[in-house]
This record gives C-alpha cells, structure tokens and sequence, in this order.
C-alpha cells in the first residue's frame, strides 16, 4: 500500500543511499530500478552460488549499487561459506562485470571474515549480529563484535 515511489522518497529524505531487495527476482526489477534511478538510489539485488552465469550477468547488470553475492546455498547465518566455492564464484562474477561484490550470508568469525576479504570488495554480517541483539549487555556486546569482526580484516 506504500508504494515503491513513496518509499524510495521517504528513504532519501531519510538519508538512506540504497537498499537490499533480496525477494525480487531481475524479471521483475526494471520498474523499481527505473525509480530508483530518478531517486538516485541504489538497487541491490542478490546473486546465490548456484545462479547461472547468464543470470548472474542480468542480475548484475540490473544493480546499481553492489550486488549482494550470497555465500552459502541454505538460510543466512545457519552454514559456513567454503573459501575455495566463493573464490570460483566471485571469479566468474568478476569477469561478467566491474560492480563491487559485497559477500553476505553465514559470515559470523573474524576468521571468516579473514578467509572471505580477498575475494571481495565488502562483508555483510547481519545475523550473527541480530542474535546479539538479545544479549543483556547488547549495547556494548554488539560494537566490540563489530571490532573483532574488523581485526579479522586487518590479519
């Protein structure tokens, strides 16, 4: 009932850059992106280790900010990633386009992120944070998490 022109100008008014659209599919994204555009707002959309290369490229092409490369095949935090699978997949991804890949699910060590930092341009770590979130000392447990989570950046 929003609607997606209502939305994308409260979030600038907001001083919200972009969003994460992960339930939209690239067919059904041009409307948004063209939106988006106007608003200059970014569009991510995610690309999973079992997409296709032909989609991958319409996915990449379709965002307009970082495109969103999913770790794991599974439900995000539940699983780790395997180096060697997102070295491959960031490689082919690399070669379909020049956008910056930020890599997201079932990331929650700073040994992962370690492991995970060469093969792209950001790390997204969501869950292991939300699970934070219901630790009594959440206001100064989350922020050293974060500080931990970026040493593992710095090794």
């Amino acid at each position: 009932k929003y609607g997606p022109e209502r939305f994308l100008a409260a979030a600038k008014a907001a001083g919200l850059a972009g969003a994460v659209v992960p339930d939209l599919p690239v067919e059904e994204a041009e409307a948004l992106g063209k939106l988006a555009a106007e608003h200059d707002f970014a569009l991510t959309l995610l690309v999973t280790p079992t997409t296709s290369s032909a989609r991958a490229a319409k996915i990449m092409a379709a965002c307009t900010g970082f495109v969103y490369v999913v770790s794991v095949v599974g439900i995000t935090g539940n699983q780790s990633a395997v180096v060697e699978t997102i070295a491959a997949l960031t490689t082919k991804l690399r070669n379909l386009s020049d956008k910056p890949l930020c890599l997201g699910f079932g990331i929650n060590t700073p040994e992962q992120v370690t492991a995970f930092a060469p093969h792209a341009d950001g790390i997204i770590v969501g869950s292991a944070i939300v699970r934070k979130l219901t630790a009594p000392d959440a206001l100064t447990a989350i922020p050293n998490f974060i500080r931990e989570l970026r040493a593992g950046l710095r090794s």
